[in-house]
């Protein structure tokens, strides 16, 4: 995926079109949790979501991106 999407910025910097700099994931407000250790995971998204991006568009579908888990 690292190579797909360094082409897909490379070819959108060439035209000057959009460039996901970045995307993070998880619950920001989380400021006490924190500053005990307890922080909740935040996940940088900004590869995934560039290689979303098409013709400087960014294309999202209305399917879930969750996987259900299984135990």
């Amino acid at each position: 995926m690292k190579e797909t999407v360094e082409r897909k910025r490379e070819q959108e910097a060439s035209k000057n079109g959009l460039l996901i700099i970045e995307a993070i994931y998880g619950h920001l407000e989380a400021d006490e949790a924190r500053r005990q250790g307890n922080e909740p995971p935040i996940i940088d998204v900004a590869a995934p979501i560039q290689s979303l991006v098409y013709n400087s568009k960014l294309y999202l579908t209305n399917k879930s991106k969750v996987l259900p888990l299984s135990f």
